[in-house]
């Protein structure tokens, strides 16, 4: 699945660290969140640091050896107290090309060989060919939404662009998930939560987490109450939802 944030800093790699997180606690199978940000994301920064492989070092990998046994994918990844599995993007500074289609394309079909569940933690350029090659093979999105006038102004702007670009049943599909950036409540929510249901197949509001605000390593024991219950609903409509489109592709 994707994770689809409408604009920059709305939360979407916090909402990726969670659901693979809560997906790796709650499914016997495997479950990988990767990061495909074109310029190199956040995602390593909500887990403990283990090993400098990436995205592109994988994909390397296949190219140079072809396929790769189930041992040797896990070396590539980030292993966490919650069973999930992170395959972070590279970071180092002599990086200047961002990862490209086919690069991706090998990444995805290693990882899917061996794991149940790819959380894919994207960016907000629909424009990119990393973007849109990926919702051209997702089962399953998630749009992660900003509150505020900004917030809604950016939402409406990505479900335009989706329906308009062949991408409407997936939205139609898709969960929308509204992450509180800030203890404020935020203006015209349930204008907001609305106008996402027109469109979505539900919509959720995470309530603020200090813990979460900080930027830094996860530590699901320091999440709010609230939060976790917040993230229940969405992690049932997230496993419906990828149940139902695999079922149709049979």
């Amino acid at each position: 699945m994707l994770i689809l944030p409408c604009a920059g800093g709305v939360g979407g790699t916090t909402l990726c660290a969670l659901l693979g997180t809560e997906l790796a606690l709650a499914r016997s199978g495997r479950v990988v969140a990767v990061d495909i940000h074109p310029n190199g994301g956040s995602l390593g920064v909500r887990f403990p640091h283990r090993t400098d492989a990436s995205v592109r070092s994988l994909a390397e990998a296949v190219v140079e050896r072809g396929r790769l046994t189930a041992v040797q994918v896990e070396a590539f990844l980030q292993d966490t107290a919650s069973r999930l599995g992170v395959l972070t993007s590279p970071r180092a500074p002599e990086v200047t090309e961002a990862l490209s289609t086919a690069e991706l394309r090998r990444v995805t079909e290693v990882l899917q060989e061996y794991h149940q569940f790819l959380v894919l933690d994207g960016c907000s350029d629909l424009t990119h060919a990393l973007t849109q090659a990926t919702l051209c093979t997702a089962s399953h999105l998630a749009l992660v939404v900003g509150t505020g006038v900004d917030g809604a102004v950016a939402a409406a702007d990505t479900v335009k662009w989706l329906r308009h670009n062949g991408f409407e049943e997936l939205l139609s599909r898709s969960d929308a998930v509204v992450i509180r950036r800030s203890a404020s409540r935020g203006a015209r929510l349930p204008e907001l939560r609305e106008y996402l249901d027109s469109f979505c197949a539900s919509t959720s509001l995470l309530p603020y987490d200090a813990h979460l605000a900080q930027g830094g390593v996860l530590d699901r024991r320091l999440v709010s109450t609230s939060l976790r219950k917040a993230m229940s609903p969405i992690l049932a409509n997230v496993v419906q939802g990828i149940a139902r489109a695999s079922a149709s592709t049979d």
